[in-house]
């Protein structure tokens, strides 16, 4: 396995054009380069539920039911404090520094050196046409093996994919209800409310 501490900034572009990232020409301009070592950088270890099965039952069927204590939430699903004492230990034995716990999800921040070192990638970032640039890894992220069966996923690595609302661009579609609508049953809707007192 290479290490990124021993790749040169040729081979990290190299990796990066092979890894499907995409430079422009010389005359466009926006070419991968490695990420500046002393950058902070924040993210978050999303861990696996406990009673992983017994959450998926639970979900499928839980229309109309009252919802679960939250006691009973951690109890059942959230991860003892033995397994957040392991993934603190193996993120700060690679020099991260633990700053917060919502849930499953364990966020984590420290400079791009030691991310590299504990998810074995290389970043690399590229200017985008609008001023903005991306961070994307070069190769597969894996999580120490001491914490492997805990993690079940890790952000903040890639900020390529921007979110965006789930009706906005291509692909987006109106909901149309198959029941009565207020024009059909005599209701008002809002817009009307204040056009109707004449």
């Amino acid at each position: 396995m290479i290490r990124s501490r021993l790749l040169t900034p040729t081979l990290l572009l190299l990796a990066a054009l092979a890894a499907g990232s995409s430079p422009q020409t010389a005359s466009g301009a926006s070419v991968a380069r490695p990420l500046p070592p002393g950058r902070a950088i924040e993210l978050t270890l999303e861990l696996r539920p406990r009673n992983a099965g017994l959450l998926a039952r639970l979900a499928s069927s839980s229309s109309g039911r009252a919802p679960l204590a939250p006691r009973l939430v951690r109890q059942l699903f959230l991860p003892t404090a033995a397994d957040l004492h392991a993934v603190r230990v193996a993120m700060a034995g690679a020099g991260l520094r633990y700053v917060s716990l919502h849930g499953l999800s364990v966020a984590f921040v420290g400079d791009v050196s030691a991310v590299q070192r504990a998810f074995g990638v290389s970043l690399m970032v590229t200017p985008r046409a609008d001023g903005s640039s991306v961070r994307r890894p070069v190769g597969t992220p894996r999580v120490p093996a001491s914490i492997g069966p805990l993690v079940q996923d890790v952000s903040g690595l890639d900020t390529s994919v921007r979110p965006r609302p789930l009706l906005s661009g291509t692909g987006g579609h109106v909901v149309s209800p198959s029941c009565a609508g207020p024009g059909e049953t005599g209701g008002y809707l809002p817009a009307e409310l204040g056009s109707s007192a004449g």
